[in-house]
């Protein structure tokens, strides 16, 4: 089974169209998500990453909270 994680309200539209090439699923998202395969499974994950940059500000607040303990 294919599953997309896709950024709710991000600042543009994400495509959840993949093909198959030589065996290989590949997303056409410009976002250029990621492929998680689970192991000993047929599921594949597509994680989209935002086009707003919201990773990097969550990424940021981490670092933050961790050097504040």
């Amino acid at each position: 089974m294919i599953q997309h994680i896709i950024p709710i309200n991000d600042k543009k539209e994400h495509s959840e169209k993949v093909i198959n090439h030589l065996g290989l699923l590949i997303p056409f998202c410009k976002c250029e998500p990621k492929t998680i395969q689970e192991y000993m499974s047929d599921d594949i994950i597509f994680v989209h990453c935002s086009f707003d940059g919201r990773e990097a500000l969550e990424e940021a607040k981490q670092i933050l909270e961790r050097s504040a303990d």
